[in-house]
C-alpha cells in the first residue's frame, strides 16, 4: 500500500482539524495515496499552485480515469490536498516558533517568560491568530492594531507546542484580554461567554459585558484549550 509523507503526523493533525469521522479521515488518506500513485506528487513540497494544477488535471481526465471520476469526488480530493497543505504549512510555522522559544531560553538565562510571550505576541504567533480570527473573537472589532493575541491555556502551563499552537489563542480587545487572562470570563464549547461571580453585575455592565456575548465562531481545535481554561483559570466562585 502506498503511504504519504508524514502520514502518522497527518493523521494526528486531522484529529483536531477534521474531518470529524474516522471514515472521513480514511477517505482523505485514500485520496492522497491515489494522487501520489497517479502523479507521483511530492507532498513535502505541496503548494496552493500545485493543488490547483492537480485539480485541473483531475477535471480534464474525468472521462478517462477509472476511479474518482464524479464531480463530487474531484472536489473531495481537492479538499484532502488542501488539508495536507494546511498540515505542512502549520507544521513548518510551529517548528520555527518552537525553535525560537528554545533558543531564547537556552541562550539567555535572563530572558523572562513575559519577554518570550511578548516576542510571540508580536511575531509569527500573532500573525497566525490574525489569520484564524481576523477580528476580535467576541466583539468583531476589526482594528487589528488594537487587538491582543491571547493564549487560552496559559503559557506557563503549556508545552512548547501548545505555546505556539495558533488554536491555543484568541484575538481579543484589551479589556476582554485582561478579563480572560485573569479568569473573570471564559467560554463554553459552543462559544457562549461565562461570567465569574467574582465581579458584580454592575462591574460587568460598566465594562459593557453581558451573558449574551459569545465567540463569533468556534474552531474545533480550540475546544480542548477552552475546556482547560474553564477548569483551571476561570474563577468559578468567590
Amino acid at each position: 500500500m502506498t503511504s504519504i509523507a508524514n502520514e502518522a503526523d497527518f493523521v494526528r493533525f486531522m484529529e483536531t482539524s477534521g474531518p470529524p469521522s474516522d471514515g472521513g479521515k480514511r477517505n482523505y488518506l485514500s485520496w492522497l495515496r491515489y494522487i501520489h500513485e497517479l502523479y507521483g506528487t511530492d507532498y513535502d513540497n505541496l503548494t496552493s499552485e500545485s493543488v490547483e494544477q492537480i485539480f485541473r488535471r483531475l477535471k480534464a481526465t474525468q472521462s478517462t480515469r477509472d476511479r474518482y471520476t464524479s464531480n463530487s469526488s474531484v472536489y473531495d480530493i481537492k479538499s484532502a490536498l488542501n488539508k495536507y497543505l494546511a498540515f505542512i504549512s502549520r507544521s513548518s510555522d510551529t517548528f520555527n516558533m518552537i525553535t525560537d522559544i528554545s533558543s531564547l531560553i537556552s541562550t539567555n538565562s535572563t530572558t523572562t517568560i513575559s519577554e518570550i510571550e511578548t516576542r510571540l505576541g508580536q511575531g509569527e504567533y500573532r500573525k497566525a491568530l490574525i489569520a484564524i480570527w481576523r477580528k476580535c473573537a467576541v466583539t468583531e472589532l476589526d482594528r487589528i492594531d488594537l487587538l491582543i493575541a491571547s493564549h487560552i491555556k496559559p503559557w506557563k502551563q503549556s508545552t512548547n507546542f501548545e505555546r505556539v499552537d495558533s488554536y491555543n489563542g484568541l484575538l481579543l480587545s484589551p479589556a476582554l484580554d485582561k478579563l480572560f487572562d485573569r479568569g473573570y470570563i471564559t467560554f463554553s464549547d459552543d462559544g457562549r461567554i461565562i461570567l465569574s461571580p467574582l465581579l458584580e453585575t454592575k462591574d460587568y455592565l460598566q465594562l459593557g459585558l453581558s451573558s449574551s456575548l459569545k465567540l463569533y465562531k468556534v474552531e474545533k481545535s480550540c475546544i480542548q484549550y477552552l475546556k482547560f481554561h474553564r477548569e483551571n483559570v476561570f474563577i468559578k466562585k468567590i
